[in-house]
C-alpha cells in the first residue's frame, strides 16, 4: 500500500514538473513574439510631417513647434533656414531631425516648390 502510494506522489510530482515546464517554454515563445514597446522617438520619422508654430522664431533663433507623431502631440525644438519669419499658428513642414532639433521650412513654400516641379 506505501509502495503504491509512493509511485502515485512520484508520477504526480512528474507530471506536474514536466507540465510547468511546457507551461514555461510556451510563455517565453510567446512573449518573444510580441513588438517591442519603446518610449524613445526615432527623429527620421519625424521629417515630411506637418507642425504647427507654438513659439515664433526666424533663421536665427530658435523656436518651438507641435507635431501629431503616431497618435501623440510632441513639441520640437525647431530651426530654419528660410528667411521668413515664423509666427503662432503657421504652419510648418520637417525636412531634416538633428542634434534634438528639427529643421522646417513654411508649408506654403512646400506648395509652391512641387508647383514649379510639376510645371
Amino acid at each position: 500500500m506505501n509502495n503504491l502510494l509512493l509511485k502515485i506522489l512520484m508520477i504526480s510530482v512528474t507530471i506536474g514538473i514536466v507540465v510547468s515546464l511546457i507551461f514555461v517554454i510556451f510563455l517565453k515563445i510567446s512573449r518573444g513574439k510580441k513588438q517591442t514597446i519603446s518610449s524613445l522617438l526615432d527623429p527620421h520619422k519625424l521629417v515630411g510631417l506637418l507642425g504647427t508654430v507654438q513659439i515664433p522664431f526666424d533663421n536665427h533663433t530658435k523656436g518651438k513647434i507641435r507635431v501629431n507623431f503616431q497618435g501623440s502631440i510632441i513639441d520640437l525644438m525647431a530651426r530654419s533656414n528660410s528667411a521668413q519669419q515664423f509666427l503662432i499658428g503657421d504652419e510648418v513642414f520637417i525636412i531634416e531631425a538633428k542634434n534634438n532639433e528639427v529643421w522646417v521650412i513654411p508649408k506654403e513654400s512646400l506648395k509652391q516648390d512641387w508647383l514649379q516641379k510639376s510645371v
